[in-house]
């Protein structure tokens, strides 16, 4: 009598359960980064089919379908690279779960879908000299430009940041190491 349960026979298993289960297939192999991933992948997933206010089923994975999520997600303003890694989680759940764990046959197309990366950043180095002048401005307030003697007032924060730059330029420690840094 529930139309839900009915149209769920029909259909089959939802998208949404199928991710489930596949998380929880992969659970006890992969690193728990991965999973996490995974798992924001799938709050992802759900909010999609709010947004579009419809319950994909298995049956409906195909490449528009997946486009379509790729750009929900690039609409939803996250960074293109994370953008990436939900589409690639999405493929790895068709290609590993459905194809090879459940022998499941499913419509192609998906696998043309972009997985998106971020791209390359042109990075501007810094010369001796300009290095020179940051730390004359983040240790000292006054400093000698050619002959003329310069006076510029940092926050404390501002100098708080370029000693910090200062001290990850001279050790080559990576920002996401130096801010678990501490006293003890």
């Amino acid at each position: 009598n529930n139309p839900v349960k009915i149209q769920n026979e029909h259909k089959g298993p939802t998208i949404k359960e199928d991710l489930e289960s596949f998380i929880k297939h992969r659970q006890q192999e992969l690193r728990s980064s991965t999973i996490t991933v995974y798992k924001s992948t799938l709050l992802k997933w759900k909010e999609f089919e709010a947004k579009t206010k419809k319950v994909y089923f298995r049956s409906d994975i195909n490449g528009k379908l997946f486009q379509d999520f790729r750009l929900y997600l690039i609409n939803s303003g996250i960074q293109l690279s994370t953008v990436g890694k939900y589409t690639k989680t999405m493929k790895s759940y068709v290609n590993t779960f459905l194809l090879d764990y459940m022998s499941v046959n499913v419509d192609s197309t998906y696998r043309k879908v972009k997985v998106d990366r971020e791209e390359k950043n042109n990075f501007e180095i810094l010369d001796e000299i300009e290095l020179e002048n940051l730390k004359e401005v983040c240790f000292y307030s006054r400093y000698k430009v050619g002959n003329e003697i310069k006076r510029i007032d940092l926050t404390d924060r501002e100098r708080l940041i370029g000693q910090m730059f200062l001290f990850m330029c001279n050790t080559g420690v990576p920002y996401g190491d130096l801010v678990l840094l501490n006293f003890t």
